[in-house]
């Protein structure tokens, strides 16, 4: 092959390849790039989550090629910071003790009563006696629990700290009683399936206001 069909041939690729790209251009979408964007800027202030698993499905074109509505699925993960699941790990320990503690004093409780008459005397005092015993205990351990926050408090603070995202974006999040302070704790994954309509504007495709 000679070096001018050789130029040829290359300058005719290089042709096609710009007018591929600017017909593209011309009938442009947004992107999985375009949409995670959009819902990364609603977390934007909130450390405690992030988005994973990230897929575009497929989309419906607007009115005119400037607006387009995507549509989306992704998971959000939740992890509080290791200062505050530390603490609510000690929460959960010191309410186990306290349980414990309580326990013990109500066994000591039932023994004395089954030992003298209540409303006697000797019943009273043995009564005083064994609250004065577990006294000192129940109150350190009362006042560390007042001093450590449970997973519910921190729950409560979240709207407070993620402004971006209300109350019931929240309590939908944690929505099992039974397993709310277990997510709350240690972290936890949920999916969502959403519709974005987007704009096309000269910075790009971005969420339509």
């Amino acid at each position: 092959m000679t070096r001018f069909k050789c130029k040829t041939i290359v300058r005719l690729t290089l042709c096609v390849s710009v007018l591929t790209t600017m017909a593209a251009c011309g009938h442009s979408t947004p992107s999985e790039s375009n949409a995670r964007a959009v819902i990364q800027s609603q977390l934007d202030g909130c450390p405690y989550l992030s988005p994973g698993d990230f897929k575009k499905s497929n989309g419906i074109p607007g009115d005119d090629p400037n607006n387009y509505r995507i549509n989306i699925a992704y998971t959000l993960k939740f992890k509080p910071m290791s200062d505050e699941q530390g603490s609510m790990k000690e929460r959960a320990k010191l309410t186990k003790r306290q349980a414990a503690l309580d326990q013990l004093e109500e066994q000591d409780l039932n023994t004395a009563s089954a030992k003298d008459p209540s409303g006697t005397d000797e019943s009273s005092a043995a009564i005083k006696e064994i609250e004065a015993k577990y006294k000192d205990r129940q109150d350190d351990l009362k006042q560390q629990l007042s001093q450590t926050p449970d997973a519910r408090n921190f729950l409560n603070s979240l709207p407070n700290k993620c402004s971006n995202l209300p109350r019931s974006f929240w309590m939908n999040f944690f929505a099992s009683d039974q397993e709310y302070k277990d997510m709350v704790q240690g972290g936890a994954e949920k999916s969502y399936t959403d519709t974005i309509s987007m704009i096309k504007t000269d910075n790009g495709w971005q969420a339509a206001r």
